[in-house]
């Protein structure tokens, strides 16, 4: 009975709606109305658009905004629902200050289990130090680069942004988040994380934004990766992040080819991808956009195809199917976003 409900209800969510894919290759400067992850998935290419930004800020000093993202998920012999529903408040006090606050809340029903929480996401102040600068501190949401290191909701922590120029866009982030790291195989212990980011892209010519940052996780974990988005052809990029801990020399790397566009509704997205995640590159996977697939203990290793359309202003799905080596079997993810 439950399988049978669970395969209507994915029927339903293919018949309504569609989720973008988000690769954040240069660094998105904070808008005076804010953004959070579950708001950028609704662009283009997962970015804000700045200049829509400013002029809703310009019209309205408290803006409120609504999300739900609801995620089908089936791994091996287990499949499980969750929902997820976020409203945001961003008020903008002057041409410095804008502070925002989000309330999550998520149900989650999986073959064996049910579960529900209610948390408060995000709150956060961001004030322009000067034209090119923006500092954010609070709880927030932070994305880097492609997700492989780092794509967390409610981090506390402070973010400062500086728009070198017209090409350099440099990041600093600092924040702590508590984390479940595995000690042995059946015993976890609840530790405070200490996260530090230091951040650079460089946008050439012809379509092509490069990156690399440096980071460090807990007390031992040091990283650094390379990233990047280029054009080869109209609508068609390659994508790409690759990261390596220096303390056990393990890494981790995702390369994708996209092909195609969703800025209009009936478009879409189609992306061919290849991951491999060494076991222990990180201490837990709380941190990292592809949980789903790697775990500390097994890794990963095999391609992806993702499919992404629009069939609303508001609404888009995604699809997802995962094959390799994970201990799992092959993953399927069907997820649907509406913001009202």
């Amino acid at each position: 009975m439950r399988k049978t409900f669970i395969l209507i209800a994915i029927i339903g969510l293919v018949m309504v709606s569609f989720s973008t894919s988000v690769f954040a290759a240069s660094i998105a400067f904070p808008s005076p109305s804010g953004a959070n992850k579950l708001e950028d998935e609704f662009t283009a290419d997962g970015k804000n658009d700045d200049k829509k930004a400013e002029k809703k800020a310009d019209k309205k000093d408290i803006a409120i905004s609504v999300a739900t993202k609801t995620e089908y998920k089936a791994i091996s012999h287990t499949s499980s629902i969750k929902h997820e529903g976020k409203v945001y408040m961003n008020a903008v006090a002057d041409d410095i200050f804008t502070i925002q606050a989000g309330l999550n809340y998520e149900t989650k029903v999986g073959t064996t289990s049910e579960s529900e929480k209610w948390e408060m996401e995000n709150m956060w102040l961001q004030g322009k130090i000067s034209r090119d600068m923006v500092l954010r501190y609070g709880r927030q949401t932070y994305h880097l680069a492609k997700g492989i290191f780092m794509d967390q909701d409610g981090v506390l922590g402070g973010r400062m942004i500086c728009k070198l120029d017209e090409k350099n866009t440099a990041e600093t982030f600092i924040g702590r988040d508590s984390q479940d790291v595995s000690v042995t195989s059946s015993v976890k212990n609840t530790e405070i994380e200490l996260v530090e980011v230091l951040n650079f892209t460089h946008k050439f010519d012809k379509g092509v934004t490069l990156g690399s940052y440096v980071a460090k996780q807990g007390t031992v974990n040091k990283f650094w990766a390379g990233y990047g988005k280029i054009e080869v052809a109209p609508k068609t990029n390659v994508n790409f992040e690759y990261v390596k801990n220096n303390y056990n020399s393990k890494k981790a790397y995702i390369a994708e080819l996209q092909y195609g566009s969703n800025k209009k509704i009936g478009g879409a997205t189609y992306a061919l991808e290849y991951m491999n995640f060494e076991k222990q590159t990180f201490e837990t996977n709380n941190y990292t956009d592809f949980d789903t697939q790697w775990s500390p203990k097994v890794g990963f290793k095999g391609p992806g195809a993702i499919i992404n359309t629009r069939i609303s202003k508001a609404g888009t799905l995604q699809a997802q199917q995962w094959w390799g080596q994970s201990g799992v079997g092959p993953i399927t993810k069907v997820t649907m976003v509406v913001r009202f």
